[in-house]
């Protein structure tokens, strides 16, 4: 990690933290100790890239910290985090979509029906990519299953 960066920022406040943080906590907690940029995001991600921080049920710590938190559920010190239920239009939409739909899809399938809705389609043409963490979102939360490249709306 580069001195100064958002990264070694980001880490430092996690490791910092004796529990799991929520984005928001996080954004908190960075912003007391240097101005916020977009850029602190970016360092997130490297940081859960490179495994130095993890992430359990919308929360972020390192993995020392996720460990110790299990073992206290395990043990009874603690309880287990509720599963935070994703709410957004894309949620709703690609949701909506593989339950109308007898077959299961990819995601190029449900970007290309999602683009008949000019709202989605403008949103797409600049991120093209916000389909697959839609989608990693859905399945993480439990709400989609993913077969292979292929997706399908998750028995309730």
């Amino acid at each position: 990690m580069k001195p100064g960066s958002w990264t070694e920022t980001v880490y430092q406040v996690v490791a910092a933290a004796d529990r799991l943080l929520t984005m928001d906590e996080l954004r908190d907690a960075l912003g007391k100790v240097r101005k916020l940029e977009k850029a602190w995001i970016s360092g997130v991600q490297r940081l859960k890239d490179s495994g130095h921080i993890v992430s359990y049920k919308w929360r972020i710590g390192t993995p020392a910290t996720r460990q110790k938190f299990f073992e206290d559920v395990a043990s009874g010190r603690a309880q287990d985090l509720p599963t935070v239920r994703y709410r957004s239009r894309w949620g709703a939409a690609i949701c909506a979509l593989l339950k109308d739909n007898d077959r299961e899809l990819t995601a190029r399938e449900i970007s290309l029906e999602l683009r008949n809705d000019q709202e989605f389609a403008d949103k797409l043409s600049r991120n093209p990519y916000q389909v697959y963490q839609s989608l990693r979102a859905l399945v993480a939360a439990g709400r989609v299953t993913k077969h292979g490249k292929s997706y399908r709306a998750a028995e309730n």
